[in-house]
């Protein structure tokens, strides 16, 4: 990826799955139940899959000896593909447009044979578009000092704008050529980039207001809750979009989100994450358990992971991601964020991503996930 869209240690994560098979262990003389989720999987970013160097023997063999039952695999941003994409060549990426090769499909091929049990493959969409708004400065979000963002588009532009349009083209794309069994988009997501001129006539419509809400000093109140119930609707309405398209294809829709640090019980609506909003529109949420970057604990996983499965059972990923605040997540933290988190019982857990993992990454993942 090029570097405007690499953030922190590149934070491209992947990945999803479901349900749980119990074991019996004891410590301290007192039955305790190990739970190992029927559902494992691990997250291959885009620079995982285009390179001239691929590893596919080497995670082959990870792969098997770790007993993930799927994966997750990056095809790229809607101008920045992993493949050479028919209707926009102009996306292929450096890679592909010089060689030519389907870096999706031998990345397929290489490792889904290597999957345990009832085996799913995902493709995720990463929704940054930097060379888009680069081409079009038009579909840019704008925060409210009126600054353009160099990657995130406008809500405007998501909901009923060219941005969101490329996404549903890519999206029937890559279910019908590589027939997985999911796809997710990551990145998708607002800050405070959804203030212009054409997000405010969003605002207006689904709001019924003529004016952002202010404070007492009249400038914006970012903070305010109609936002997030605006970003979280109009994210829905392209959810449902992208869903039709996928379905037509007999492919489910998951959603990356970004988990509540605050509360278990909530959820991150100001960003566009009001989960029962999301849900209504696609199937599962991947929920982003990346305590060491929020600068919180690894136990803190199997709370968010107990309220979820009491709120949407069934219908959530806990994805543990390696980011840590000036290197890779230590393995014994690994450890136990994955321990605290089979005590919930999720229906699914994913491990993100791929290249920060080292050996004693994958050792982890072996002692907690054997059957």
């Amino acid at each position: 990826m090029p570097k405007s869209t690499v953030r922190s240690v590149t934070r491209r994560r992947f990945l999803t799955l479901a349900s749980a098979s119990v074991t019996l262990g004891a410590t301290n003389a007192c039955a305790v139940r190990r739970v190992v989720p029927s559902e494992r999987a691990v997250s291959f970013g885009f620079e995982n899959i285009v390179t001239d160097t691929p590893r596919w023997e080497h995670y082959a063999q990870q792969l098997r000896q770790v007993n993930a039952t799927g994966l997750s695999l990056s095809v790229g941003r809607t101008d920045w593909t992993a493949f050479n994409w028919e209707a926009r060549p102009q996306a292929s990426a450096d890679g592909v447009a010089s060689s030519g090769r389907d870096y999706v499909a031998e990345a397929i091929h290489a490792l889904r044979p290597e999957l345990t049990g009832n085996s799913e493959i995902t493709l995720t969409i990463d929704t940054l578009c930097p060379a888009n708004i680069a081409a079009d400065p038009s579909i840019a979000g704008v925060n409210p000092q009126g600054e353009a963002s160099y990657d995130f588009p406008s809500v405007s532009s998501l909901e009923s704008g060219i941005a969101g349009d490329l996404l549903v083209q890519l999206a029937g794309e890559i279910c019908a050529r590589y027939k997985p069994n999911r796809i997710s988009l990551t990145e998708l997501m607002f800050d405070d980039f959804t203030f212009g001129t054409p997000d405010l006539r969003s605002f207006s419509k689904h709001s019924g207001k003529k004016d952002w809400p202010r404070a007492s000093t009249g400038e914006i109140d970012t903070a305010h809750p109609s936002l997030g119930i605006w970003r979280s609707a109009t994210l829905a309405n392209l959810l449902s979009r992208i869903r039709t398209a996928a379905q037509a294809r007999g492919v489910l829709l998951d959603m990356d989100v970004r988990a509540s640090w605050a509360n278990p019980d909530g959820d991150r609506a100001a960003s566009g994450h009001a989960y029962e909003t999301l849900l209504s529109a696609a199937d599962r949420l991947i929920i982003w358990n990346y305590f060491s970057i929020n600068v919180s604990t690894p136990d803190y996983g199997g709370r968010l992971a107990r309220s979820l499965q009491q709120r949407f059972p069934g219908r959530f990923v806990m994805s543990t991601g390696l980011w840590a605040q000036n290197s890779a997540l230590a393995p014994e933290q690994l450890a136990s964020a994955l321990q605290t988190i089979s005590e919930a019982s999720p229906v699914a857990v994913s491990v993100t991503p791929v290249s920060l993992m080292t050996q004693e990454h994958w050792d982890v993942l072996a002692r907690a996930w054997k059957l």
